[in-house]
């Protein structure tokens, strides 16, 4: 049985995890914008009067029945349940990520590494004042 304080971790401090959360969110979305926009804003007409999206693939027009929404053209079925996939998979897990990651560091009473806490000659010291998350709100 342990005796003694825990040791300090990483996520109970919400730093470091934290951190890295929300910059695998952002490097998640950003590339998720601009493929959507090259996929579905982008369209150019290439050799021979085809029509291609920004990401290269020809389209083509689109069944009567799905004309009924705004798509006027598609690359097919198979490419739009891939984009439609890819979307909706990649979507929560940035909007998980990015929360996550914000809840945690909104927790942090104060900034403090690991290292740098454990053992610090404040601990305990009823004078000591935390670190507050941003020096412009003291």
């Amino acid at each position: 049985m342990p005796t003694g304080p825990a040791k300090p971790s990483v996520l109970n401090y919400g730093g470091v995890c934290a951190e890295l959360a929300i910059i695998l969110a952002t490097l998640l979305f950003v590339p998720l914008l601009v493929v959507g926009f090259l996929a579905y804003l982008v369209v150019y007409t290439g050799p021979g009067g085809k029509i291609f999206d920004g990401l290269g693939r020809e389209l083509f027009e689109v069944p009567l029945l799905l004309r009924l929404f705004w798509i006027d053209q598609w690359p097919g079925l198979g490419w739009y349940l891939i984009d439609m996939a890819v979307f909706w998979i990649t979507l929560p897990l940035v909007l998980f990520l990015g929360s996550w990651g914000a809840s945690r560091i909104r927790r942090r009473s104060y900034i403090c590494a690991p290292a740098l806490c454990a053992g610090h000659k404040s601990d305990g010291d009823p004078q000591h004042k935390p670190m507050s998350r941003s020096r412009y709100l003291d």
